[in-house]
């Protein structure tokens, strides 16, 4: 079901403290139910975050389209 604008700030707050806290930047986009997501991090710590979210029941048709190392961060602010 979409999510509310109290739902996503929700959201944006909580993954900010998690993302900060383990050295991740990202960028998130929402629409039509549907969320595209940059993650930007070591391996170490980026692989481990993947596959939570792919076996969190909250989430559905997990798909990593694409992957590369990048020689700075894109999403830092």
């Amino acid at each position: 079901a979409p999510l509310s604008s109290e739902q996503l700030l929700s959201l944006l707050m909580q993954s900010r403290r998690n993302n900060a806290a383990s050295g991740i930047t990202d960028m998130l986009l929402y629409g039509n139910a549907t969320f595209l997501q940059v993650l930007e991090g070591e391996a170490a710590v980026v692989d481990p975050l993947v596959e939570r979210i792919g076996s969190d029941p909250r989430h559905a048709g997990v798909k990593i389209i694409g992957r590369k190392t990048v020689a700075s961060r894109q999403y830092s602010d």
